[in-house]
C-alpha cells in the first residue's frame, strides 16, 4: 500500500512517525511498572532497558536517515521489529510477565529485523557501504547473542549476577557501538548525514516521551472516583509545558551539531532528558493521587526534584553542544540544576517525609527556568531593530 510523503517538506516519513507508536507502549509499561516499585534497583533496570529500546530507535532512524526510499520489505520489516520489541518489553519486570528467554528470543528476533534493514543499505554501495557492512554484521551477532542467551540454564542468585544479563548486555554493545562509532562517523564524514531528517525525528522522540507523562497520569487517576490532588495535576502540565519550551526555545533551534563527536555526544544528552522525562512522568502520577496535605513518609521526597534535575542536566548539555547563540541559557539552566540538586539533597538529608512540599518546589524551579529563558528571548527580539540600524 502506498502513502503520500508527510507535509509541509517535513523529510520524516508517516510511516517512521507510525513506528514510534512502539516506543509509548514500552515506555509507559516501564514507567508503571516503576511505579509498582519505585527503587534505585528497578530504576538502574529500567534505564538499561530503555537504552536498549533507543538502540533499536537510533538504529531504524539511522536506517531512514541514511536510504530516504520507501519499500514494502522496509515496512515488513520495521513491523516484525515493533511486534518483538513488544513482546520484549513485557518480559523487563523481574517479579511477573514473560520469561527472560522470552524476552531475549523477541529482543534478538528485532536485531535480526535490523540486521537486514543495514545489509540492504550495504548492497547499495555508496560512501556509507563499509559502515552498513558492519553494522549488518554487528547486530545479526547481537540476534545470536540474544538466542544463545535464551538457552542459557536459570540462576537463583540475584539479577545482577545472571548470565543472561551478561548476554543481553553483549548484544547491546553489539548493536550500540558499532552504529554510533563506524556508521554514524562515515554518515557525518561524508556528508551524507540528513540533518534536518535526524533533527525532527529526534524532535519527536521528545514529545513522545513528554507526551507519556499525560499517559502516565491519567492511568494513575483512573482508578479514583474523584482528583486526589488537583494542584498537582495542574502542575503536571505546567512544568510539562514548561520542559517542551525549554527544548524547543533552547535546545532544537541551533540542530544538530557538527562533528561526529558532537552529534555522537548531542544524541547521549538525549539519553538522559527522555530518562528524566519518563522519571518525572512516574513522580507526577505517584504525587497526583497523595493529597496535597499528607506528608505520605512512603514516597521520597526526592521522586520529583531528582529526575527533574536529570532534565535541566541534559539542557546544559544540549545547549553547550549545540553551541547555542545565546549563551545566557547555559547560565540560567546551570543555575536551576543547581537548585535542583539543592532540593534533592535537602529531601534526602532533612525532609525525607515532604515528596510533596520538595515536589513543588523542583517544579516551581523548572518553571522560573523557562520564565526567564522567555524573558531573554523577548529582550533580544526587541534589541534587533537598533543592531539592525
Amino acid at each position: 500500500m502506498s502513502v503520500l510523503p508527510s507535509a509541509h517538506g517535513s523529510r520524516v516519513g508517516w510511516f517512521e512517525v507510525f513506528y514510534d507508536l512502539v516506543l509509548v507502549a514500552a515506555v509507559l509499561h516501564g514507567s508503571k511498572l516503576f511505579d509498582k516499585d519505585p527503587s534505585l534497583a528497578k530504576g538502574a533496570w529500567l534505564a538499561t532497558t530503555l537504552l536498549v529500546l533507543l538502540t533499536m530507535w537510533l538504529l531504524t532512524t539511522l536506517s531512514f536517515n541514511g536510504a530516504p526510499e520507501d519499500s514494502a520489505l522496509r515496512r515488513l520489516l520495521t513491523l516484525v521489529q515493533m511486534i518483538a520489541l513488544v513482546i520484549a518489553s513485557l518480559s523487563v519486570s523481574r517479579t511477573g510477565g514473560l520469561s527472560d528467554s522470552t524476552g531475549l528470543v523477541a529482543l534478538g528476533v528485532a536485531f535480526a529485523s535490523v540486521a537486514v534493514l543495514y545489509g540492504m543499505r550495504a548492497r547499495r554501495g555508496g560512501s556509507t557501504r563499509r559502515g552498513a557492512t558492519i553494522v549488518s554484521w554487528s547486530t545479526t551477532a547481537a540476534a545470536l547473542v540474544c538466542v544463545l542467551g535464551a538457552l542459557l540454564p536459570e540462576n537463583s542468585g540475584g539479577f545482577w549476577t545472571h548470565p543472561r544479563t551478561y548476554a543481553f548486555g553483549l548484544a547491546l554493545a553489539l548493536g550500540l557501538l558499532p552504529l554510533i562509532t563506524v556508521y554514524l562517523g562515515e554518515l557525518e564524514s561524508t556528508g551524507s548525514l540528513d540533518r534536518e531528517h535526524m533533527t525532527e525525528r529526534v524532535g519527536q522522540l521528545v514529545i513522545i516521551s513528554l507526551g507519556e507523562s499525560f499517559a502516565d497520569l491519567i492511568l494513575s487517576l483512573g482508578a479514583f472516583d474523584s482528583i486526589p490532588n488537583p494542584p498537582y495535576l495542574v502542575l503536571t502540565f505546567v512544568v510539562i509545558y514548561a520542559v517542551w519550551a525549554i527544548y524547543f526555545r533552547t535546545v532544537l533551534p541551533p540542530g544538530i551539531p557538527q562533528g561526529a563527536g558532537r552529534v555522537r555526544a548531542w544524541l547521549g544528552a538525549h539519553y538522559l532528558l527522555i530518562f528524566g522525562s519518563i522519571g518525572t512522568a512516574a513522580g507526577f502520577s505517584a504525587l497526583a493521587v497523595v493529597p496535597f496535605d499528607d506528608a505520605s513518609a512512603a514516597l521520597a521526597s526526592y521522586r520529583l526534584p531528582l529526575p527533574l534535575l536529570y532534565v535541566m542536566v541534559s539542557f546544559i548539555l544540549l545547549t553547550w553542544i549545540a553551541g547555542a547563540s545565546e549563551r545566557s541559557f547555559l547560565l540560567v539552566h546551570a543555575v536551576a540544576a543547581a537548585l535542583l540538586l539543592a532540593i534533592a539533597v535537602v529531601g534526602i538529608l532533612a525532609f525525607s517525609d515532604r515528596p510533596i512540599t520538595m515536589g513543588a518546589l523542583a517544579a516551581a524551579i523548572v518553571v522560573a527556568d523557562v520564565a526567564v529563558i522567555a524573558w531573554i528571548g523577548r529582550r533580544n527580539r526587541q534589541r534587533l531593530p537598533v543592531q539592525a540600524t
